[in-house]
Formats: C-alpha cells, sequence, structure tokens
C-alpha cells in the first residue's frame, strides 16, 4: 500500500503585469486512501479564484479547471464546481453535495440568497490534491432561501437533470440553541418529507426527525459523490444531570443506495441500516467509567454488541485503563475481548503507552507513546473502534500513527493512519512549503501580508473536544483541510461573507461524519480581530 505524499508551494508573484496580491499554489502528491497520483495549481487574488489539475483517481485519468470571481455580493463561477445541496432538517447528516460542469453564480439581496448553475452533472473523481470530473448529463440547479420574518427562513431547491429534485424547506429559530424546520417534495422522482427538531441546553441535548423517503430516494440523480440518508425515526438525546455524568441514547436509520459494479446506487433499492445505542459516562472517586450497549443491522446482518472502560489516573504521571468488548452477531459466534491499559509520563515531553489484550483466546502486546517539542508532535496511540456494517466482528482495533513534523523555512511533514469505514488502515502523509512576496517591497524581501490581512479562521473539534485532523471545510468553491491540531484558515485582502459547508463525506481519513454545528455563513476580519469559527462533529459508527 502506498503512502500519500502531498507538496504544496505557496508563492505570491510580482513583476511587470502580476498583481502583488497574486498568490500561486502547487500541489501533488499519490495517496492509498484516494488511490489517486497527480498535481494541481491553484491561483488566488483579492476577488478571485482559479484551479486547474490532471492525474490519475481510481485508475482514470481526471482533470478538470474551475474560476470563480466576486463583483460586490455576488460570485461567479465557470468549471467544475461543488455544489452543496443540504436542507434544514439535515441534523443527522450534513455535508451532501454535488458536482457539476458549467457556469454557476451565488447573489445576495437583502434577506435573499440565490444559487444557480447551468451546465451539467458530474460524476467526481478527487482527491486533496487532483480533482477531476466527467460529463454524466445536462443539468440545471437552482435555490433560493429568503427569511421571510424574525426568525423564518423559506428555502427551495431544484435540480433538473435526468430523475427531477425539488425539495421546499421552512425553518423557525426562536432562539439560538433551537430550531424546528420542515422539508417535502421529490427527490429523483421519489417522494420525501421531512420534520425536525434541535435543543441544547446545560442539562439536557434533544435531535429528534422523522423522515419518509421513497426506497430509490436521491438528492440528485448522479453516480457520485454517494452518501447515507437518515430515514424514518432518528433520536439523540443526551442528560447531564450531574457534572461529569451523562446518559445518552441513540436510534438512527439510514437508507444508502446499493453497490454493485464499483458503483454505488448503479442498480436496485436503497440498502436499510439502523443504529440503536445507550451509552452512560460517571466519574466516582477519580475513576472515570463508560459503558456502552448497541444493537446494530446492515441489511440482512445484526449484532448486538456492549462496551465497558474504566479509567483511573493514579498520579501526575500514570494512568490505567481497562476495557471489555463483547458482540453477539446474529448469524456467527459470538467474540469478547479485554483490553489493559497503562500511559506513563516519562517526562514532560516524553510519554509511554502498553498495551495488553486477549480476543478470543488470543494474546497481544502494543507500546506506543507520544513525543512534544515545538520542533514536532509524534504519537502511536492504540484505539478501539465499532465497525456496524461488519455484524460478525464489528471491534476493530488499530495502531494510530500521527506526525507534524516543522521543519526550518516554513516547511511542515504531517503523516498519519486511520480506520477506514470497512476497518481497515489507511494511509496518508502531506509535505507543506509556503512562501509569499510583497511586490511593493525588494524583490527578495518576504512580507506574511502579502497573502491577506482578512481571515477566516476555525477549528475543527469532535464531541470529547479533540481535534479533528483533515476535516474538509467548503468555503464558497474553496476547501480547506483542518491540521493535526484541528485549525483551519482561508486569508484574502478584502472582508467578504463567505457560505460554509462541512463536506462530512471528504475527510481525509476516509470515514463518514454527521455535522452536530457548524455556521452557514462566515465572514473575515482582520488578522487578530477576527473570531475563531467553531465547527462539532461527529463520526457514524457505520459504513
Amino acid at each position: 500500500m502506498r503512502s500519500c505524499i502531498c507538496t504544496s508551494i505557496l508563492l505570491a508573484a510580482c513583476g511587470p503585469g502580476i498583481s502583488h496580491a497574486q498568490v500561486f499554489e502547487l500541489s501533488g502528491g499519490s495517496s492509498s486512501l484516494y488511490q489517486a497520483d497527480g498535481a494541481q495549481l491553484q491561483v488566488r487574488g483579492a476577488d478571485y479564484a482559479a484551479s486547474g489539475g490532471m492525474g490519475i483517481v481510481a485508475g482514470r485519468f481526471a482533470g478538470g479547471l474551475s474560476a470563480e470571481r466576486r463583483i460586490g455580493k455576488s460570485t461567479y463561477s465557470a468549471g467544475s464546481a461543488t455544489i452543496p445541496v443540504d436542507l434544514p432538517t439535515d441534523i443527522f447528516s450534513a455535508g451532501h453535495y454535488v458536482t457539476a460542469i458549467g457556469l454557476g453564480v451565488r447573489a445576495e439581496s437583502g434577506p435573499t440568497t440565490l444559487t444557480g448553475f447551468l451546465g451539467g452533472l458530474s460524476k467526481n473523481l478527487s482527491s486533496p490534491f487532483v480533482s477531476g470530473a466527467f460529463f454524466e448529463r445536462p443539468g440545471v440547479f437552482l435555490s433560493v432561501q429568503r427569511k421571510v420574518a424574525p426568525g423564518w427562513t423559506a428555502s427551495s431547491m431544484s435540480l433538473f437533470g435526468g430523475a427531477s429534485t425539488t425539495l421546499e424547506s421552512l425553518q423557525w429559530q426562536p432562539a439560538e440553541e433551537t430550531k424546528i424546520a420542515v422539508t417535502g417534495g421529490i427527490g429523483s422522482k421519489e417522494p420525501y418529507g421531512a420534520a425536525s427538531f434541535s435543543m441544547f441546553r446545560p442539562r439536557v441535548d434533544i435531535k429528534a426527525a422523522y423522515i419518509q423517503a421513497g426506497s430509490r430516494f436521491r438528492r440528485a440523480d448522479a453516480q457520485t459523490p454517494i452518501s447515507s440518508e437518515p430515514v424514518r425515526e432518528n433520536l439523540t438525546v443526551t442528560f447531564r444531570p450531574a457534572r461529569q455524568t451523562s446518559i445518552g441514547f441513540t436510534r438512527q436509520n439510514f437508507s444508502t443506495p446499493p453497490y454493485a459494479d464499483g458503483v454505488y446506487g448503479a442498480t436496485g433499492q436503497n440498502v436499510r441500516s439502523t443504529l440503536n445505542e445507550m451509552v452512560g459516562s460517571v466519574d466516582v472517586a477519580g475513576c472515570s467509567i463508560t459503558a456502552s450497549g448497541f444493537r446494530s443491522s446492515f441489511g440482512a446482518n445484526g449484532d448486538y454488541a456492549v462496551s465497558f472502560s474504566a479509567t483511573r489516573e493514579l498520579n501526575s504521571r500514570l494512568r490505567i485503563q481497562e476495557n471489555y468488548l463483547a458482540a453477539y452477531p446474529d448469524h456467527a459466534a459470538s467474540n469478547t475481548s479485554w483490553i489493559n491499559g497503562i500511559q506513563e509520563v516519562l517526562r514532560s515531553r516524553w510519554s509511554l503507552s502498553e498495551t495488553v489484550s486477549r480476543s478470543n483466546g488470543q494474546n497481544t502486546v502494543g507500546i506506543g507513546g507520544t513525543f512534544l517539542s515545538n520542533f514536532a508532535t509524534v504519537s502511536a496511540d492504540y484505539e478501539t473502534y465499532y465497525i456496524a456494517s461488519r455484524a460478525s466482528n464489528p471491534f476493530e482495533q488499530a495502531l494510530l500513527l500521527n506526525g507534524d513534523v516543522r521543519l526550518p523555512g516554513g516547511l511542515a511533514v504531517t503523516a498519519g493512519t486511520f480506520v477506514d469505514p470497512d476497518g481497515a488502515l489507511r494511509y496518508t502523509a502531506g509535505m507543506k512549503a509556503e512562501r509569499s512576496r510583497n511586490a511593493a517591497a525588494a524583490p527578495s524581501s518576504v512580507a506574511a501580508h502579502a497573502i491577506g490581512t482578512m481571515v477566516v479562521r476555525g477549528r475543527v473539534l469532535d464531541l470529547h473536544g479533540r481535534p479533528m485532523m483533515g476535516a474538509a471545510i467548503l468555503i464558497d468553491q474553496r476547501t480547506a483541510y483542518s491540521d493535526s491540531d484541528g485549525y483551519f484558515c482561508l486569508r484574502e485582502w478584502k472582508a467578504h461573507e463567505h457560505s460554509l459547508q462541512v463536506i462530512a463525506d471528504g475527510f481525509l481519513d476516509g470515514l463518514q461524519y454527521r455535522v452536530i454545528s457548524a455556521p452557514a455563513e462566515v465572514k473575515s476580519s482582520s488578522d487578530g480581530t477576527n473570531e475563531e469559527v467553531s465547527i462539532l462533529v461527529e463520526r457514524i459508527p457505520s459504513s
């Protein structure tokens, strides 16, 4: 398996005929996670951006060009584009999008925002460093969103090309922490209706939705990208009756287009899957205890599973952890695992972890650790995942390696391992070097403000407050990925408002996520004075 090597060089050009605000970014590499080899060039200015690239993705030649220009409050685009197709009722699954080739516009006028695209639906072959699109069929996309009254927002989304989609929505947000929404219409000529409610309070969080969709429902009649759709009843309730104590219940139903002939959704009806989970955690006498119970089904397969975990810090340098995992598949033998772990802090920058596990009569010993410094951050940790689609053996323990090394001259090297939705271990690594020059200064001088002083900065975390590396964020038509600390940023010369979209199925680890909270719009502001955008995501524990 090949690892991914990605190099990015950021140069601000100066000289006759080239604006000092122009930025060139060249990237290229190879990835086993994305099965891709290629390169692309991006050019950015104060009010425009363009990119082009080519390579081999999934064994096929891929190439594409795209450009966008902002004029006032409108943004015009040409070439390949990513079009968000999220709905206000998508509180359990966000990051839906389609790819297209053609001409697009996003315009704002008072309380109304209009997004349109004319061209064709596209099959998307993409990786972080090369993107490609293949024309499938003519298509027209139109979306209108309007604030009709204080707290009320109406929206409409239509897509014509192949089987048509028309969905109408109404959302009421009486307070920042409370939202109620309804959606109705057709998707790929299949009926669709949804109602959702979400409320976040200091003691309780509630998310509930009911979705009724046809057996072949899809938001767009295109082969890719494919993502699971929540259907029927979906509910998540979390109680926090006391400090460091929580009890939660989750029930979710998904509909996934079938996989046939190497393409999702090629034939047949969608496959239904269900996940029920009960989880509780409490801290008692310095010991953190967590217990979970699962019942999942994927197609004709299913299983029951339980997990127990207890962690205690004996002192400032020593922590012990005990885990018990058991799975009872419907059509296979049960399996159990005991995992015992010890973590020792050797010095302020060094820690060592030791793991001994016993699973189905076999013993395994693992050693990992962490090194932290201004120069490098390196870690090796054992994690256990619940793979709901793998009913016969749903628990997967894997050694996750992560490294972030910062070299002189602005060069940074990152690497990591991930567990994909099927439980397989995947690898990715990257390298990035940045430089910029101010055209108003001497040719050899370097100035950070040559790439713009207005910034959109944010951070992506999971529900436990851990930073998410490799999260895919779409700011208008520009894609940004979070670093090892979960941070992402976009620089520009003038302050603008941008639409923000979390591409939940485009994270670098190849897993599926749901967006818990993320702003729909962000505005850049002066560096050092801007507020940090906060995004919360949660991994979907099923394929």
